[in-house]
């Protein structure tokens, strides 16, 4: 379907209307800032809507798009990442895959430690419920998370990004 219109909101618009299981974006716009690693209508999107958001990083081969083999799962350590991990595993679950996990909060509603616990939980579910997958989790300080977070893209080629939105400026990590 081609909808006119601005981008973001006919994203949003549309997915209102259609409520998709999975939204499948870029992450990356076309100036390619060194800060940027989303996209400005990904986070549009991310941010206007209560949806669940695939984000595909820039460069990637679409033949990785559908087998990925190394995803980062930014969660919110709540009920909706566990949707979001059965989304995925239903989409992809056929591949093996090792999907890390960082609590990427939208504020401090956790102490580090009650926050770790609640990280370990989520991954010791997954672990029993998806067995295809390998799930590794990555503490982020978080005091210093856009760093820490940045530097973790750098280290990793992943190839797929995934963000249980619950009307949150992922941008703002």
């Amino acid at each position: 379907k081609v909808v006119e219109g601005v981008p973001e909101d006919a994203i949003v618009n549309y997915a209102r209307n259609e409520r998709p299981s999975l939204i499948v974006m870029g992450t990356r716009g076309a100036d390619r800032k060194d800060k940027d690693y989303i996209g400005s209508v990904t986070a549009e999107v991310l941010d206007e809507g209560r949806f669940t958001v695939l984000t595909v990083p820039a460069p990637v081969e679409v033949e990785k798009v559908l087998r990925p083999a190394d995803i980062l799962f930014l969660g919110n350590l709540d009920q909706d990442d566990i949707l979001a991990v059965d989304t995925l595993y239903r989409i992809f679950g056929n591949t093996a895959a090792s999907v890390t996990i960082v609590h990427a909060p939208a504020k401090r509603r956790f102490s580090d430690a009650s926050a770790q616990k609640a990280l370990q939980a989520l991954s010791d579910f997954c672990r029993d419920n998806f067995k295809q997958y390998n799930f590794v989790t990555v503490p982020i300080d978080l005091n210093n998370a856009e760093a820490e977070f940045l530097s973790l893209l750098r280290e990793h080629n992943y190839e797929l990004i995934v963000v249980p939105n619950r009307r949150r400026n992922a941008s703002t990590m």
